[in-house]
């Protein structure tokens, strides 16, 4: 006979890790849908911040119901995860959801709250019933610890030193990303994306444009547009390193290879991620024009340029 399950205990033992499992399992879905609902509603100032802290919470309580889940099918088999049972548990939960109101940080803190409830009743009642397994014991603690973290978060929003402060000041903070390497090849498809142009060589780009049947005005856009899109490998040949790695040379971090002295000599000489803000710096083209992209000036209708939007790093 196949086996099932690996849980052994009598009627009344598995009858009770079911309960509160099955219990708990609802009532973490239950979060889930209250979490994720937070994260599309969401609004006002501290929109983003707050947009991503729900974010984070409901993807973290999607990865503890699918962990239980499993735990509870492998314990009594999959019939305790029955959808129609789950779905009068998650409906009965949700429904007490409304009685916290309609502020999205403290319904959550107020889940929080109960949910360690419901998994300190598991750890008990399943303890006590002496069906408490090693695995089961372990998922139980770290799942309340992680719900401490998320409580902790929620009551920093709701003192106004969490997600609200940050929303605030987030302009003056700076940020890492001159700490990250810079990959080109990545980077350099979503410039090319970001900048809409027919090529990145303007000879072609001006060639496609005729056969296109562009106008004048038209045909000079796609000819700036391909010098702000990234570079062709000829212009990457003609960078440090090219004559012994091709266009490998824009990968280098170290080489005892005899090279030009351009080349990194090691990690601390290693172009990093430049700080990307089309508000504030200026676009350099090829033909050393600069133009501004938080400029109004430049809109579609007219000759120039539509950057305030565009999130790349200049061609230098």
């Amino acid at each position: 006979m196949r086996r099932r399950s690996y849980m052994t205990g009598s009627r009344e033992q598995t009858d009770v890790v079911v309960k509160h499992l099955v219990n708990l399992l609802s009532y973490l879905r239950a979060m889930y849908l209250s979490y994720q609902t937070s994260h599309w509603q969401t609004k006002g100032p501290t929109y983003y911040g707050n947009h991503l802290l729900f974010q984070r919470l409901y993807e973290s309580v999607q990865g503890e119901i699918d962990a239980l889940a499993e735990k509870i099918v492998g314990y009594v088999g999959p019939v305790s995860v029955d959808i129609q049972g789950q779905a009068g548990l998650i409906s009965t939960h949700l429904n007490a959801f409304a009685f916290y109101g309609e502020d999205h940080h403290v319904r959550g803190l107020r889940t929080e709250e109960a949910v360690q409830q419901y998994i300190k009743a598991a750890y008990d009642g399943i303890k006590e019933a002496g069906m408490m397994t090693l695995g089961l014991d372990d998922w139980l603690m770290a799942t309340a610890s992680a719900h401490e973290t998320n409580q902790y978060l929620l009551q920093q929003v709701l003192s106004g030193t969490g997600t609200d402060r940050v929303a605030k000041v987030t302009h003056k903070v700076p940020t890492a990303e001159h700490m990250f390497f810079d990959n080109p090849e990545r980077r350099e498809v979503r410039e090319f994306a970001h900048s809409k142009a027919i090529s990145n060589v303007p000879a072609i780009a001006a060639s496609a444009g005729k056969d296109e049947g562009l106008r004048r005005s038209e045909l000079t856009e796609e000819k700036w547009r391909s010098t702000i899109a990234p570079p062709t490998p000829t212009d990457i040949r003609e960078k440090p390193g090219a004559a012994e790695f091709s266009t490998l040379n824009r990968y280098l971090v170290e080489t005892e290879h005899p090279t030009d002295p351009g080349v990194p000599q090691g990690h601390a000489d290693v172009p990093k991620h430049r700080r990307i803000d089309p508000t504030n710096d200026d676009i350099i083209l090829a033909d050393g024009t600069v133009i501004d992209p938080s400029d109004d000036d430049y809109d579609d209708d007219g000759p120039g340029h539509r950057l305030a939007s565009w999130t790349f790093a200049p061609r230098r």
